[in-house]
């Protein structure tokens, strides 16, 4: 992963000293975030996947290497949110409120069409870096009147002897998309695939998807 991470900064380098033209852009969008997880129970294996929806936001930087080929780098920021409730005969229950934080670094070689001065199709594909900064639960119980909250830090988790989940805070994944391109406004669309398992327990591993879909505009 180092190795990868050294030649693609290399070729990120050659190509802006060579480079046609470079282009600075803003993202904002949509995200699902499915986890695929295996839980092992007495050797025999469940699948099952976790979805949450939420958006993300960042500035991307890319570098033309020729009339086609692209390499962008980049930054973003993920933000995921789930409310769930329990509640057992009214007496009692218990709220959970989760949150997750991530940024992820792009490096990604793409191809581009162009269709006159104003509208470019481009796909791209490449290794994405990924970053947790946030991953933790509030929760409210209550019992028979009585109310009490506490958090839960997923990464903190991670150092418990009897950690029963916790969360890894680096990972890496593919990501393809595309984007068409229309004077300084592009939408876009992409698919990254978890190469990490970052979720984890004494039975059960689950790498982390996401499905994004947004716009973005030239600076």
């Amino acid at each position: 992963m180092k190795k990868l991470t050294t030649l693609l900064a290399l070729a990120a380098l050659i190509a802006g000293a060579n480079a046609l033209h470079a282009q600075a852009r803003i993202h904002v969008g949509a995200a699902q975030q499915n986890i695929p997880t295996s839980t092992t129970i007495l050797n025999h294996t469940i699948h099952d996947t976790v979805s949450r929806l939420g958006f993300y936001g960042g500035l991307s930087y890319t570098i033309d290497l020729n009339h086609h080929f692209e390499l962008t780098l980049g930054a973003n920021a993920n933000y995921f949110y789930e409310h769930d409730t329990v509640n057992i005969l009214g007496m009692a229950g218990v709220t959970s409120n989760f949150t997750e934080v991530d940024l992820s670094i792009p490096i990604h070689l793409g191809y581009a069409i162009h269709f006159g001065d104003k509208i470019r199709l481009g796909i791209y594909v490449g290794p994405t870096l990924n970053f947790g900064l946030v991953n933790h639960t509030q929760y409210q119980g209550t019992f028979m009147g009585v109310s009490k909250g506490w958090t839960t830090d997923w990464f903190e988790n991670n150092n418990a002897e009897d950690q029963d989940y916790y969360y890894e805070r680096f990972g890496w994944s593919l990501t393809a998309g595309a984007r068409l391109t229309i004077g300084k406004i592009g939408i876009e669309a992409g698919y990254t695939y978890g190469m990490s398992d970052n979720y984890r327990s004494a039975n059960l591993v689950g790498r982390c998807d996401f499905i994004t879909g947004g716009i973005s505009y030239a600076l």
